[in-house]
């Protein structure tokens, strides 16, 4: 795991919301939503070129659209974190969610990741994709390629949730 400078640590401390709160694990939990001194410093020259919530969680919308690709390539560890997920420019639903959540969160937009039981076109699916508060709520799925898409059957998740999930499909 690499170690924060300390200047890094209090940006990323400034950045969290007051009706957040923060959980420090250690190694033994395993948690999807990670993020390092690159995405950091990404993440803040894309605030800088936007102004509001909407804005930026289009922005990184884009930048993930762009920069990322839907893979199909079997991982030996199971489901990846966000940060494998940008390191490798490749990922599933459930893993570009988690990358997309965790960017939204370091901008201080409130995003959770979403379970998609029937898709937008009526289609029974395993899906998962990200919701944001911007401020009215909106869903933003990576896979799909479709900021602000209407599936039709969904439902929000808890962290807690998400980290049974993860614990679970990463083996």
């Amino acid at each position: 795991m690499m170690k924060l400078s300390s200047s890094i640590k209090q940006q990323v401390i400034r950045k969290i919301p007051r009706n957040y709160q923060c959980a420090l694990f250690d190694n033994s939990v395993k948690t999807p939503f990670l993020i390092n001194d690159e995405l950091m410093k990404r993440m803040d020259i894309l605030q800088e070129q936007y102004s509001g919530d909407e804005a930026v969680s289009r922005g990184i919308f884009t930048y993930l659209c762009d920069s990322i690709t839907y893979g199909f390539t079997h991982k030996s560890k199971g489901y990846g974190t966000s940060t494998e997920v940008w390191e490798s420019k490749e990922g599933i639903c459930g893993e570009m969610s988690f990358l997309y959540t965790t960017l939204a969160r370091y901008c201080s937009i409130k995003s959770e990741c979403v379970d998609v039981l029937k898709d937008r076109t009526g289609k029974k699916v395993r899906h998962m994709c990200s919701q944001v508060y911007v401020p009215h709520p909106v869903l933003v799925d990576i896979s799909y390629k479709t900021y602000d898409i209407n599936h039709i059957t969904v439902k929000p998740m808890q962290d807690v949730d998400v980290l049974r999930c993860f614990s679970t499909w990463r083996k």
